[in-house]
Parts: C-alpha cells; sequence; structure tokens
C-alpha cells in the first residue's frame, strides 16, 4: 500500500488513522471473502447475503450524511440516474457476482482475481477518460500483476 500511494516529490503525510482504517477495512475485508466460502452461508441465496452486506454501508452513509450536512439523496433527476447507475452495477451486481464466484471457484481463489480490481480500474481510466498515471500507480500494478500471476502459477505447480 505505501509504494502504492506514497509519492516522494509530495509533502503528503500518511495519517496513522487512515492506515490503521486501511488495515482494518482488509482485515474484515478477508473475514467476509472466507465467510462467503464455507458451508453455512453457500446454502443461502447470494441476493440475501449481498442484502443483508449492503445494509452496514447505507447506516455508514445515513449517519455520515446526518452528521455533515450533505444532502442524503440525489438534487435531480439527472443525479438520481447516476446514483442508480453506481447502486445497481457497480455496488448490488459487483457483490451479487462476487458472491456467485466465491461459491463457484472458492473464497482464495476469488480473492486473488478480485485483487485485479484496481489494475482494471486504471486501465479503464486511461482507456475512457484519457487519465494519466504517475509512476507509483504504474509500479502497484506491476506488483499486483505479478503477485497474481506468482499464485496462480504456485498453484498449478502444486496440483
Amino acid at each position: 500500500m505505501f509504494l502504492i500511494i506514497r509519492d516522494p516529490s509530495s509533502q503528503m503525510d500518511l495519517p496513522l488513522p487512515g492506515l490503521i482504517f486501511v488495515f482494518l477495512a482488509a482485515f474484515f475485508y478477508s473475514i467476509y471473502a472466507f465467510s462467503l466460502g464455507t458451508d453455512l452461508l453457500r446454502e443461502v441465496d447470494d441476493t440475501a447475503i449481498v442484502g443483508y452486506i449492503l445494509i452496514i454501508p447505507t447506516i455508514a452513509n445515513l449517519i455520515r450524511c446526518l452528521v455533515s450536512g450533505q444532502p442524503l439523496l440525489p438534487a435531480d433527476g439527472i443525479q438520481l440516474g447516476f446514483v442508480l447507475i453506481l447502486a445497481v452495477f457497480c455496488t448490488f451486481l459487483g457483490q451479487l457476482l462476487y458472491c456467485k464466484a466465491v461459491k463457484s471457484i472458492g473464497s482464495a481463489n476469488a480473492a486473488i482475481i478480485n485483487t485485479l480490481e484496481p489494475v482494471i480500474a486504471y486501465g479503464a481510466g486511461m482507456v475512457f477518460l484519457g487519465e494519466l498515471l504517475p509512476w507509483n500507480a504504474w509500479n502497484g500494478g506491476g506488483l499486483i500483476l505479478a503477485s497474481v500471476i506468482l499464485l496462480n502459477a504456485s498453484k498449478s505447480v502444486r496440483g
């Protein structure tokens, strides 16, 4: 994480609460990923699992909007359309497909494949939005690709 976000040319400091939050998020994500592969959750419908999972960020966003004074609902129809697209395709459908992947190929394999998400997002930003990436993003993407290749190569060697 440090190699991806640290830019020596800037005076940006990495705040300790932010780092702690990132590591806690990674810890809870690993619990989430591996618990999806348990026998108990294999029997539960994927749509129900996603519904329960999305309750937590919904409540957190509600509290954030109430505390910060930011609007809870979109201001107009165009914003509502974008919110619905993000909610359905990026959030709900992404979580649903991830749940199905874990049940289909196992949590370890799904987690390995899921690490490609930032690389794909960077690539889409370059292709569709013309974004230019700094060197640390290229290094981070290279590390992610190398780790996925090494993990899959070690699995094929083992059997």
